[in-house]
């Protein structure tokens, strides 16, 4: 019974804790950058990619019914909307006329694209399976 436990809720809590703390490892750096209004060295690229990856791995918690791997990754999808929308507001243009930038329009790019994918990923699978 202890082994039962021991990989059905203590291994998965502390997955989902270790998970939490990688979420959430750029949050300090991000509060200073929102601050100050400059990204520096910080590249906004793969907070588009924890955007992409959460949704999915959102979309097999649910499905699989584990509440673990779901709940984590909601977490991780909010610090990453949040991530990338602080990103996108430093780096879109500051006056009318002024053109954007080539990482901006990136970012742009794949934040939508995440939703995009996995949008059709989902109308693809309600359709097969339905």
């Amino acid at each position: 019974m202890a082994g039962g436990v021991f990989a059905t809720i203590i291994c998965p809590l502390f997955g989902m804790i270790l998970a939490n703390v990688m979420w959430f490892s750029p949050f300090p750096a991000m509060q200073k950058i929102r601050v100050s209004r400059d990204l520096g060295t910080m590249n906004p690229i793969p907070f588009t990619a924890i955007i992409a990856n959460c949704i999915g791995w959102i979309s097999y918690g649910y499905f699989k019914k584990d509440h673990f791997i779901f709940w984590s990754n909601i977490t991780g999808l909010m610090v990453g909307i949040y991530y990338s929308l602080i990103s996108l507001t430093i780096l879109a243009p500051k006056g009318p006329g002024e053109s954007f930038s080539d990482l901006y329009l990136t970012t742009e790019r794949l934040f939508l694209a995440a939703f995009f994918f996995w949008g059709i990923i989902g109308l693809v699978c309600a359709t097969a399976f339905n």
